[in-house]
């Protein structure tokens, strides 16, 4: 498919040596049946030879760059590229553009080895652009231009950049782009729309004769269309979030019959990463203006900033005059240094934080107390104070809302008050049953300190829908570091029950410091933002398919742990994601099990450790089997002392050091890893199995000791990964 300037081999087996490195530098250790062209590739080559061992057979020859002994011209070859081919009977030569790219292709040819292949390679990866021939309608591309109207917005520009960018990089064809509508027969027309069906972020694609038209809504639909159209249309993958990739392909064409229109699930849907972030694409990110229109951020305990109260201690009081002016006079100060600062009401500047302080303290004054109990719930004088609020400095400034949160202790409804149409809520679910989904029968009490079961929150949820079209939710699924749990299964349901009752906004607060399967969260959710109704054979293969590109030919392996790793969850009652560092570790999962399973879900997370497929994989398969390793020392540590189990009290601490080892390895100090929140709370670890055990685990060991088995609950399995990928 790919040309190459030649290759010219000789049949028979190539000399082969053990190469220094430079001087100064570490002397690597490799196979005499490897031979290398240049110090770069002795990376590659200590890694083939530590991963395959006596399995190499063959004689190898590795190389970076250019390799003029062999005939191999890599000019065109993007960084990642490389040439993997056989060369008479028992030789191989990989060559990489760059020492990344030869790593892909010795990650390439190693798993193949170990799958026990008697393989001839041919392989060409990624030799000039992923698409060599792209035509729409027929037609290259190269001969299209882009026209965008003179009634553009910000985020209109933003698409025609990323569709300029995007397609240099898929083809290497530069569109021109100008101002102004054509009747020229050959262009891709952005357009906007006012129809009220796309709301914000909706788009709809279509040929009109040979012209591509993108119609975007007039707030973030062309941004969207643009990356979608190039998803489904051109085989993009991650877009809108991650990192982007392009298959190969000899030629691609966008029949004059392509058309598509999608509206997303939600007008506002972010995720929360290593801070207060939405999502986007790998390199385009949208500026503020580029991305605000229409968009509605959630809020975060913002009236203290205008009420002038200590917040963390306490509410302010909700019926006093003074403190209402007060509120009120610093609000109106905020918006106009906002609009003097040349923002425009509704379009950078969107609303007003004024949602309650941390804080379940409500004031006990006279006033408040009646408020309080007139509404049958704190929110009642909450709602009222916003309303008048609103209604107040909206005759200066129409078009802003103010935004208040339902929230420790606000979390249901005022009876009688209904917040006004410039109020939105954000609900959020503190405290909730995390193990269950949010309005299920599953939730079964409490089982740890001060959470709430589920029906309630769903009750106090649904009953905001009744009252306000602007209901938005926080949904709380925080990082635990070391005590990682996962919740996709519940995501399905939860994702779709939310949009059914009527929910306008998501904030996935779906944090992570990299130890744990958050990534694919995000992932999926953004995928769900279009598509929430997909079957659950259609979401598992999702699933898988986000899986295989996280963590390469090991994926399957990284699949059947989260089954085991869900099984021991599902085995304990009610849970939630707070405080992981303040209770048991053993609340989250069945410690018996874990136990019982433990050589087989180290095995399997090893295996995706073996057969990553790059760096970056291998990366986040070791960090993936760090929460495996500490919950299963933490589980069996007490026992295996108790029997006095020399051999597994080893086993264990040795477990324990590699865990410590792969932290340190990238970028983790043990001794205060940092968890994602606004507070920056940090857990301590010991660097030994031994100080841990005296210090953190001591509290729970007869907790441990004892653990009884719960019986499983009856899963059903969706569809098994290895039907999806032969």
């Amino acid at each position: 498919m790919k040309k190459i300037l030649s290759l010219v081999l000789a049949a028979a087996c190539m000399p082969m040596m053990l190469l220094a490195s430079c001087a100064k530098g570490e002397i690597k250790a490799y196979s005499p049946k490897i031979t290398v062209a240049s110090s770069d590739a002795e990376d590659s080559a200590e890694f083939l030879t530590n991963r395959l061992g006596e399995k190499l057979t063959d004689n190898v020859y590795l190389a970076v760059g250019s390799d003029t002994a062999n005939g191999i011209d890599m000019t065109d070859f993007e960084n990642d590229g490389y040439v993997l081919r056989t060369v008479g009977d028992k030789s191989v030569v990989i060559v990489g553009k760059s020492a990344d790219g030869l790593d892909l292709g010795v990650r390439r040819y190693a798993n193949s080895v170990d799958d026990g292949k008697d393989e001839y390679f041919d392989v060409t990866y990624h030799e000039g652009y992923r698409i060599e021939n792209f035509t729409l309608a027929g037609t290259d591309i190269a001969e299209y231009s882009i026209e965008y109207p003179a009634e553009h917005n910000e985020n209109m520009l933003f698409a025609v950049s990323e569709l300029q960018r995007l397609v240099k990089k898929a083809c290497g064809a530069e569109l021109s782009a100008s101002e102004g509508i054509t009747k020229k027969a050959r262009a891709i027309e952005f357009r906007h729309s006012t129809d009220a069906e796309l709301k914000f972020d909706g788009y709809r694609y279509f040929f009109e004769g040979e012209r591509l038209v993108i119609e975007g809504a007039v707030k973030r639909g062309c941004m969207y269309g643009v990356w979608r159209f190039l998803q489904k249309e051109c085989g993009w993958t991650s877009l809108i979030y991650g990192d982007s990739d392009l298959l190969e392909a000899e030629h691609l064409d966008v029949p004059a019959t392509a058309s598509r229109q999608e509206t997303p699930v939600f007008s506002y849907l972010n995720m929360y990463w290593n801070g207060w972030g939405s999502y986007n694409d790998d390199k385009g990110y949208p500026n503020t203006v580029q991305n605000s229109y229409g968009i509605m951020p959630q809020c975060c305990h913002g009236l203290y900033r205008f009420s002038e109260v200590n917040v963390m201690g306490k509410q302010i009081c909700y019926t006093d005059e003074d403190i209402y002016e007060l509120c009120r006079d610093n609000i109106r100060s905020y918006i106009e240094s906002r609009l003097q600062s040349g923002q425009v009401i509704g379009r950078e500047f969107l609303s007003v934080d004024i949602s309650q302080n941390d804080s379940g303290t409500y004031c006990t004054c006279r006033e408040c107390m009646k408020v309080f109990s007139a509404e049958g719930s704190n929110s009642g004088a909450v709602v009222r104070f916003a309303n008048r609020l609103s209604e107040e400095l909206n005759e200066d400034y129409p078009g802003l809302y103010y935004q208040i949160f339902a929230y420790a202790e606000s979390n249901a409804a005022p009876l009688k008050t209904k917040p006004n149409e410039f109020v939105h809520i954000t609900f959020c679910s503190d405290m909730n049953c995390s193990n269950h989904v949010f309005d299920g029968p599953e939730c079964n009490g409490r089982s740890t300190f001060n959470m709430r079961n589920n029906k309630n929150y769903a009750a106090w949820l649904e009953s905001w829908c009744k009252v306000s079209d602007n209901v938005y939710v926080w949904f709380y699924a925080l990082d635990s570091v070391l005590q990682q749990y996962t919740t996709i299964d519940n995501m399905y349901r939860d994702f779709r029950y939310f949009r059914d009752i009527g929910i306008n906004g998501m904030f996935w607060q779906c944090q992570f410091d990299g130890l744990g399967i958050q990534r694919v969260q995000h992932q999926l959710l953004a995928e769900f933002q279009w598509n929430m109704y997909i079957s659950a054979g259609d979401f598992e293969y999702l699933r898988c398919d986000i899986l295989k590109k996280e963590f390469g030919s090991g994926w399957s392996s990284v699949r059947e742990y989260i089954k085991m790793w869900d099984e021991s969850q599902k085995r304990i009652k009610c849970w939630h994601c707070w405080g992981g560092w303040d209770y048991p570790w053993d609340t989250r999962y069945d410690g018996n099990y874990y136990d019982d399973h433990f050589e087989t879900m180290v095995s399997l997370l090893e295996d995706a450790v073996t057969r990553a497929d790059s760096k970056e994989q291998q990366i986040r398969a070791e960090n993936f089997t760090c929460h495996m390793y500490y919950e299963g020392c933490y589980s069996l540590y007490f026992k295996a002392e108790a029997a006095g189990n020399t051999e597994l009290m080893q086993t264990l601490s040795d477990r324990y050091d590699l865990m410590i080892e792969r932290l340190y390895k990238h970028g983790f100090d043990p001794c205060g890893i940092g968890i994602a929140t606004v507070d920056g709370h940090r857990q301590i670890y010991k660097r030994t199995i031994q100080e841990e055990a005296e210090v953190n685990w001591i509290a729970n060991k007869e907790n441990v000791l004892d653990a009884p088995l719960v019986v499983a609950v009856t899963k059903t399995d969706i569809t098994q990964p290895e039907k999806l990928f032969p």
